[in-house]
């Protein structure tokens, strides 16, 4: 009787814990990436305030890294980082999915920020005495443009400002030489008077926050924040009075919406 061999039996290959690490590691960042684009096309398809913040949230370890790594002295560190998320919805605006993954485009668009390092390492606040006239200014800047439909001149504003002792507020009166120094040492996109009751922050933060407002605001608050700030090619109007009669709205609308953008403004304080 013959006796039946046994079949060999076939030996596993052993297991590599390297390779199965590197597979996980793998599988993980897919799913990262997948999670990235899922909330991407979420805010491309419907851009609003409400798609945009779940995004930069989603991207916020990456800001801070960049944070502590482009740090730079004597730059407002609050400045810097709305800058970052800047330059991070810059680049949700400009991403190709065909090219590079999101988190790939955002981290490489993020070096843009080092640039605002440089601009602004050396910035000065505004001169504490020069400040106290800003929101006088404004205020007469609003009426003499009400009045008569002409950007004044520093000569009218310091005229108009002199004759009004409870505009003044027993400050000292202006000459024009003054006004033009006052105006010259601020940068109009960057006074957040006409909002916050003539409270004025260091141009580098308002200059960061203002752009990033901007993309996160609604179409009809776009239009009054433009004339607000003197931005994007728009002259810049604070009454409400007037810039109703621009936009052919009416001044109750135009309060909504200026009340609307306080309210976006502080959330940035």
């Amino acid at each position: 009787m013959a006796v039946k061999k046994k079949a060999p039996t076939r030996r596993r290959k052993p297991v590599n814990p390297l390779d199965t690490a590197i597979d996980s590691k793998e599988k993980l960042a897919a799913q990262r990436r997948a999670e990235d684009h899922a909330l991407w096309e979420q805010w491309r398809a419907e851009p609003s305030p409400q798609t945009l913040r779940p995004l930069l949230r989603r991207f916020e370890p990456v800001l801070k890294a960049k944070l502590q790594q482009y740090r730079a002295p004597n730059v407002n560190e609050a400045a810097f980082e709305t800058n970052l998320k800047l330059q991070a919805l810059n680049a949700f605006q400009t991403f190709d999915p065909n090219r590079a993954s999101l988190r790939t485009h955002v981290e490489n668009n993020l070096r843009r920020s080092m640039r605002f390092n440089a601009q602004h390492q050396n910035y000065a606040y505004i001169p504490e005495g020069q400040m106290a006239y800003i929101g006088v200014l404004d205020r007469a800047r609003d009426e003499l443009l009400e009045d008569t439909g002409n950007e004044p001149s520093h000569t009218q504003l310091a005229t108009f400002v002199n004759q009004r002792p409870d505009m003044l507020g027993g400050k000292k009166p202006l000459t024009p030489k003054m006004v033009a120094r006052i105006q010259g040492n601020r940068r109009r996109d960057v006074i957040s008077s006409s909002l916050e009751g003539g409270v004025e922050r260091t141009p580098s933060r308002n200059e960061a926050v203002l752009g990033l407002m901007h993309a996160a605001l609604k179409p009809d608050q776009q239009q009054v924040f433009n004339h607000i700030y003197g931005m994007n090619g728009a002259p810049r109007i604070t009454s409400t009075s007037v810039l109703a009669k621009r936009l052919g709205k009416s001044p109750s609308q135009i309060s909504r919406l200026k009340s609307g953008i306080a309210e976006e403004y502080k959330k940035y304080l």
